[in-house]
């Protein structure tokens, strides 16, 4: 079997939900509707860069996500200060009705400034007091936003960070209808060069083309920014879904256990150069429920996935990427180039993946709520958006 070729449609579809974009297009703002230049479309799913038909497919998936995440909450916050908005009023709401996105979706646009907003996330210990919001709805919807961020500034994450929370299905119903049920969290913090980002998300239906039921991706700027730390889990119950022939029978047959509904727990995590050709190192594994902890654990179902496996069907590590996507597997720590990001950092960094709250890694670094991903907390894992109500207005604009 060429290697790692039973695993690409289970990889595609995994992440398929998570790669895809969301632009806000800065269309010139009008005096009487300040919020023109906020447009909410969906692109479309993105394109996962694996740059061949063999394994690890999967690895560029999470960094696309990551990257149009960060785009998200740019370019929201850019529409937002180019909008003037926030320079001609120091405090209240507006509601900015019936504005039509580039994808032909009608919406109604509220922003709340300087009202103060405590809430909890998955992403950080306690709560956090934001001052702004922005929400977007649907003109069809009553029950929650499209989406719906929080922040304190408009030209920074300030010092409580972005909170974000959106719905797939509405943003592109098209391309997620099946996902009616999946929200996604998104947390941004930190400074340029030490940034830090979580994307979690929940109610996934566990269908034929969405095997995700939860996951969570963390990223997080490494070396003053010259390099990113990307860390996965992913929950499938492949006993709901079917992820394919030979990944059931790999998966039933390790360890002498057959159980058709066992939970799977795929785990990732490399560190990719932010500088071309992006070169980037990557380890991963594949965990049952029933073999305990899925904290560093780099075995496919109990099978050997290191350098010396005498297995070649499954995605060894260390895999390594560059620009043009996927360039081998299986590589041991003397093997990987000088100019890579080193294995060690990327040990260390699985050491995290799949960790509990206050573990520590291999690197001495403590888990911290916004990359905790172990199995307890992801199969509590529940997530819904701030409650709110739909804007009310009775002109185009209105001013509260």
């Amino acid at each position: 079997m060429k290697k790692g070729k039973f695993l690409l449609a289970f990889a595609v579809v995994a992440f398929l939900g998570i790669s895809f974009e969301i632009r806000f297009t800065n269309r010139p703002a009008r005096l009487h509707n300040p919020l023109a230049g906020v447009d909410v479309s969906v692109l479309g799913p993105g394109k996962l860069y694996a740059g061949t038909s063999d394994s690890w497919g999967f690895v560029r998936g999470s960094a696309t996500w990551g990257r149009s995440n960060s785009s998200i909450v740019d370019s929201l916050l850019t529409s937002l200060q180019s909008s003037g908005i926030f320079s001609s009023i120091s405090s209240g709401e507006v509601i900015v009705t019936n504005q039509t996105s580039s994808d032909g979706t009608s919406y109604n646009y509220r922003v709340n400034i300087n009202q103060g907003y405590t809430v909890t996330s998955t992403a950080f210990n306690g709560s956090k007091t934001f001052n702004h919001r922005f929400e977007a709805w649907r003109t069809t919807d009553t029950d929650h936003p499209t989406l719906q961020m929080f922040f304190d500034s408009t030209t920074s994450t300030g010092d409580d960070g972005v909170l974000l929370f959106y719905d797939l299905s509405r943003l592109s119903p098209s391309t997620f209808s099946d996902a009616t049920g999946a929200v996604v969290e998104s947390y941004t913090s930190g400074t340029s060069g030490n940034m830090q980002q979580t994307y979690s998300w929940s109610g996934g239906p566990e269908s034929s083309s969405w095997l995700s039921k939860t996951g969570r991706v963390i990223i997080r700027e490494m070396n003053s920014g010259a390099e990113i730390c990307v860390r996965t889990v992913v929950e499938i119950n492949r006993g709901s879904t079917g992820v394919g022939t030979s990944l059931d029978t790999l998966c039933a047959n390790s360890n002498s256990l057959a159980n058709s509904s066992s939970t799977l727990y795929y785990t990732l995590a490399y560190i990719q150069k932010t500088s071309s050709p992006f070169y980037t190192v990557a380890k991963s594994g594949l965990v049952k429920k029933e073999n305990s902890t899925i904290k560093n654990t780099s075995t496919y179902c109990g099978y050997d996935a290191s350098p010396t496996s005498s297995i070649t069907s499954l995605p060894l590590y260390y895999g390594l990427f560059d620009s043009n996507g996927f360039i081998s597997d299986g590589n041991a720590a003397s093997a990987v180039p000088a100019d890579y990001p080193s294995t060690t950092d990327v040990d260390n960094a699985f050491s995290r993946t799949g960790a509990s709250l206050n573990d520590v890694g291999s690197d001495g670094i403590t888990v911290a709520e916004y990359d905790q991903s172990n199995a307890s907390f992801l199969n509590g894992l529940s997530l819904s958006f701030v409650s709110s109500t739909a804007p009310s207005c009775s002109s185009s604009v209105c001013q509260n």
